[in-house]
């Protein structure tokens, strides 16, 4: 039982006095954020994040936007630059999207007022995409 001991103490006590300094954090490039309302095609109507739909979601949700132009429609995500193109389809209240980088891609949008609710099918979520609501910009 000694030996033992003994024997584990010899392999901690070293790993005791081992300082391992941490490095410094990377430094975060600048990120130069565009007006939101900025560059919209003629005719258009953009929404701006306004808020989860049932859960919090991550930054880049937080700075997204949608739109929506005769048809076509643009999901843009402020920080990253990355945009999301498709078409759009309104019956009443009720926005069909379905977009162009993948055809299993789909969503559903429900207006209300200035409100737009958007909704992702299980594989846009699985993607983290995140159900959101947006407020149109006038």
């Amino acid at each position: 039982m000694t030996r033992i001991l003994l024997f584990g103490l010899l392999l901690i006590v070293p790993a005791c006095g081992r300082v391992d300094r941490p490095t410094a954090p990377s430094p975060i490039p600048a990120v130069t954020i565009q007006s939101p309302i900025a560059q919209l095609p003629a005719g258009s109507v953009q929404y701006l994040f306004n808020g989860p739909v049932s859960y919090e979601v991550r930054d880049y949700t937080a700075m997204s936007s949608y739109v929506l132009n005769h048809g076509t429609f643009s999901l843009r995500y402020g920080l990253s630059g990355r945009e999301y193109v498709g078409t759009y389809r309104q019956e009443g209240s009720r926005i069909s999207f379905v977009f162009a980088a993948d055809g299993r891609w789909d969503a559903v949008g429900k207006l209300d007022g200035d409100s737009l609710e958007v909704r992702y099918n299980l594989i846009m979520e699985l993607s983290d995409f995140e159900n959101a609501v947006y407020r149109r910009v006038q």
